[in-house]
């Protein structure tokens, strides 16, 4: 289920970053059911765009680039068909 409402900018600025939150929110799925999709390839799901890291070097966010979620979802409603 896609969570988006018309008037909510996190769903209409196709070039704003959001986090894994964000994109778990958007399809209602965990964080955790995200990364499994990032292991399927024949999910083709977008891989983040960007990365922030903590102190010691390990990843603490990722980001995606909303644009790729939208063609994904695009390309999952033309599949279904």
């Amino acid at each position: 289920m896609l969570h988006a409402h018309a008037c909510d900018p996190q769903f209409t600025d196709l070039d704003r970053k959001i986090t894994a939150r964000s994109v778990a929110y958007r399809y209602d799925i965990s964080v955790r059911t995200l990364d499994r999709w990032l292991l399927k390839p024949h999910m083709a799901f977008p891989k983040p765009v960007m990365f922030t890291h903590d102190i010691a070097g390990r990843v603490s966010s990722r980001f995606w680039r909303l644009a790729d979620l939208v063609a994904w979802e695009r390309a999952q409603a033309v599949n279904h068909e």
